[in-house]
């Protein structure tokens, strides 16, 4: 980086500016432009240096350093040439103030090419860009730490223990007073709200009046500082900080394109959170600003969100940072404060589009764009909505979409909204007769629902369109609507539950019932309806499925396994156990038996019994023992015999 100093002639007058430098890992984007408003409002000519930029940078400084170095040394690495061309124009501008918040770290930072600031600042720290600055809150904050110069001021806000001992340590080391600032207290402002939104931002704007102030003290403007028992904050103080402006953080957008009555249709809501604990932050203002009786301050007061908006995400990271971190804190911090997103949409950053705005054309050839992390977000997104059901019922294969650029996904969202707009004053929901609009509008039988609606009158389960009935209006599933109409044979919209029809409707079904099979069917075993799904018929006899089980050992029974005695039912087990001592096979052995007992009759005529010997009572021992079979057989050999 001197190298690059050298060149550039910067070295000196990088000496002669008045720096505000500000590092940390949350915060320190905000803290910076609160602190530039501020001084602006006090009359300075500012300079304000941070990153990442949310627009395109122009390509003008380029050329500034190719006539400096005829292009034989290379270009510095993106960011470097950055802070440089930064440094130029500050220079060249001769403002009065520079304010200039740090890309990564602080220590080897380009930015801390700055010898000698007027104060520096140090935002709230936290887990991030971990591969580079260390695994814990002690290395992180000993890379921040490297702002901090021998003799100049500096600050900070609360910070976890481990990571405030390191500060103290290394402003210890430097002979540095660390104080330790407290967030804004919002009575200073005199009603005014700030400029950037979100709770978080009050902690952020007390450091940024600390560096302000002490950037004042040490230029000598003491007619504007502000005093510390002052109730209120001097009033160029309160300007800037109501009149802050950082685009991608916090920031609320209406869209003009889309615009019906009284509002906006389409609003943007942005933030350039990264990291678990920002999005949380993120998370909370969102949910914040979005809730139905939030009135929203300033600028923003005539803009109305409906009670039934859909909230629709729309997000990107890059890959070095892990969605199965972000994206589950998103979530369950919407959800603890009341709110589920309807759609997600994932989008990569690069924009396919020749310029922004209205007049923006894709470009003549098509470039083939890489979605595989955009997919992967999709997911991780996908899978989140499975376990915690993160959207207001919707399925989940229809939750979440990937576009190829933002300038697509932002014409589907326009779409979209005036797609809604067009039918939000006409259509009302069947069921709740409440305003339908198009994104939540399901139409059955030419009649209007929310998808969210579309549930059977009986059970309230939500139903497909692939899976509802409905008779005069009134929806029912499938199930439901048969089971509740064969007990009834009518088609009301009422039906009553658990009740029976009385004897002469069983006896004499309407011509409209009996057209349905299974409603006059009775089971053999317990005397009920039986329905066709549950229908068994055997010997031509209806039976539940439940209900054909052996009447001994109540074990169910199959075609293949049953057999029966007097209409009465059992396993072939019970079966032969039960009836091999009495000798009965009446079912199974009818000719056999049939043909036995004719024989008796004409040829042996006993009177009375008589005694029988050895050799009787042996056979009839091994008659007893005979299997079924054998004692069918010696009958039929006992008539051939005859």
């Amino acid at each position: 980086m001197a190298k690059y100093l050298q060149i550039l002639e910067l070295e000196e007058p990088i000496a002669r500016l008045k720096v505000v430098h500000v590092a940390g890992t949350k915060g320190k984007g905000s803290t910076c432009t609160f602190a530039e408003s501020i001084l602006r409002s006090c009359g300075f000519r500012t300079g304000l240096f941070t990153s990442p930029h949310l627009m395109d940078v122009g390509h003008f400084g380029r050329k500034v350093y190719k006539d400096k170095t005829g292009g034989d040394i290379p270009m510095p690495a993106y960011f470097r040439f950055l802070a440089l061309l930064a440094f130029k124009i500050f220079s060249d501008e001769q403002v009065d103030v520079a304010v200039l918040e740090v890309g990564l770290g602080g220590k080897y930072d380009a930015t801390n090419v700055v010898k000698a600031p007027v104060v520096c600042g140090i935002s709230s720290l936290g887990y991030d860009h971990m591969e580079i600055l260390g695994n814990t809150l002690g290395e992180i904050a000993g890379e921040k730490a490297g702002i901090l110069k021998k003799g100049v001021p500096a600050y900070t806000v609360p910070q976890p223990e481990e990571a405030m001992s390191v500060l103290k340590h290394r402003a210890s080391e430097l002979g540095v007073p660390l104080q330790v600032v407290q967030p804004l207290d919002p009575q200073q402002l005199d009603d005014q709200p700030l400029g950037l939104h979100g709770e978080h931002q009050y902690m952020n704007a007390g450091l940024a009046v600390a560096l302000v102030n002490t950037w004042l003290q040490r230029q000598g403007h003491f007619n504007i500082l502000h005093k510390k028992h002052s109730v209120t904050l001097p009033d160029q103080f309160i300007e800037g900080l109501s009149s802050a402006c950082l685009q991608g953080r916090a920031q609320i957008v209406p869209d003009p394109e889309v615009l019906s009555k009284d509002s906006s249709s389409l609003i943007f809501y942005l933030d350039g959170a990264h990291s678990p604990e920002s999005m949380e932050i993120c998370a909370k203002w969102f949910s914040c600003v979005t809730r139905k009786d939030e009135q929203q301050p300033g600028p923003l007061d005539q803009l109305h969100i409906g009670t039934n908006s859909r909230k629709i995400l729309l997000f990107n990271c890059m890959s070095v940072r892990d969605p199965q971190r972000l994206l589950p804190c998103l979530l369950a911090t919407c959800a603890q404060n009341g709110l589920q997103f309807d759609h997600a949409l994932f989008v990569p950053n690069q924009s396919q589009y020749n310029k922004l705005g209205s007049h923006a054309s894709p470009p003549s050839e098509r470039v083939q764009i890489d979605l595989s992390w955009q997919l992967s977000l999709q997911r991780v997104w996908e899978g989140l909505l499975h376990s915690n059901k993160g959207l207001n019922g919707s399925n989940s294969s229809t939750a979440s979409s990937v576009f190829e650029s933002l300038p697509l996904a932002i014409k589907w969202l326009r779409e979209t909204a005036q797609q809604n707009q067009s039918t939000s004053y006409q259509d009302k929901c069947n069921a709740c007769d409440k305003t339908v609009h198009f994104i939540d509008l399901l139409t059955a039988d030419s009649i209007p629902y929310h998808k969210s609606c579309f549930r059977c009158s009986h059970c309230k389960g939500t139903l497909s369109m692939c899976s509802y009935s409905s008779m005069d209006g009134v929806l029912y599933c499938k199930t439901h609507f048969e089971q509740l109409f064969k007990e009834t044979g009518t088609f009301k919209k009422n039906f009553p539950s658990g009740t029976k029809a009385n004897s002469e409707q069983a006896k004499i079904p309407s011509k409209l019932s009996s057209v349905f099979c299974g409603t006059q069917d009775k089971c053999t075993a317990c005397k009920k309806t039986v329905y066709p799904l549950e229908k068994m018929t055997m010997e031509g006899e209806c039976y539940h499925r439940t209900c054909f089980k052996c009447a001994h050992g109540g074990c169910l029974l199959t075609n293949a396994s049953y057999a029966s005695h007097n209409g009465i039912l059992y396993c072939q087990n019970h079966f032969w156990q039960l009836f091999k001592k009495s000798g009965s096979y009446d079912n199974l052995l009818k000719p056999a038996s049939a043909a036995a007992e004719n024989t008796v009759e004409s040829e042996v005529a006993v009177a009375e019994p008589a005694k029988e010997d050895p050799e009787t009572e042996e056979a009839a021992k091994e008659e007893e023992e005979a299997s079924p079979e054998q004692v069918a057989e010696a009958v039929v050999e006992d008539q051939e015999h005859s």
